[in-house]
């Protein structure tokens, strides 16, 4: 259904776990002119959120329903966990795939034979435009201090995350555009 005209078409909640729970229902469930809860149905907005959103639990939530977010490629988020289970015995922390990706620039960087050994790290060798994979997908340093990550949109089912856009394999707009 489109949204009201007077509404939006969505809204970003970049928020995870209980608190992203209550926000979507409290966004989802209409308020009457007294600040009450009313019984008819909710917004129809489409919400939108951030990787925090990529937590198993959260498919089960009504107010999430269709609701969409960026966050790393499942399969590689998927291998990069198996591989650190694997090895730790745990679950990676979310840190763990910062400090991978880290990493694995520096791995690319020193093996790049074109790029004179003094050079391998400098400035322009990490702001190289075509970026580099890691944990979680294609990535690049800008040369204006940001940096891109090329992310799958995934939707909340009932039945699991579906993929709605999958994520680029590389970069096809100029750096920092």
């Amino acid at each position: 259904a489109p949204p009201p005209a007077d509404g939006p078409d969505a809204v970003l909640v970049a928020e995870g776990g209980e608190r992203l729970k209550l926000i979507a229902r409290a966004l989802k469930t209409p308020a009457t002119q007294d600040g009450t809860a009313a019984d008819s149905s909710g917004s129809s907005a489409r919400l939108l959120g951030t990787g925090l959103w990529d937590d198993a639990s959260l498919q089960q939530e009504p107010a999430l329903q269709g609701g969409w977010f960026a966050t790393s490629p499942p399969d590689l988020a998927a291998s990069f966990e198996d591989r650190y289970r694997a090895i730790y015995g745990e679950a990676p922390p979310r840190i763990a795939a910062l400090a991978y990706d880290a990493v694995a620039l520096a791995a690319a960087l020193a093996q790049r034979p074109n790029i004179a050994p003094g050079q391998k790290f400098s400035r322009l060798a990490l702001e190289d435009p075509e970026g580099y994979v890691g944990y979680g997908g294609i990535f690049r340093l800008n040369p204006n201090g940001t940096a891109e990550r090329g992310l799958a949109v995934l939707e909340v089912t009932p039945n699991g995350f579906l993929t709605v856009d999958p994520p680029p394999e590389r970069f096809t707009t100029p750096a920092g555009s």
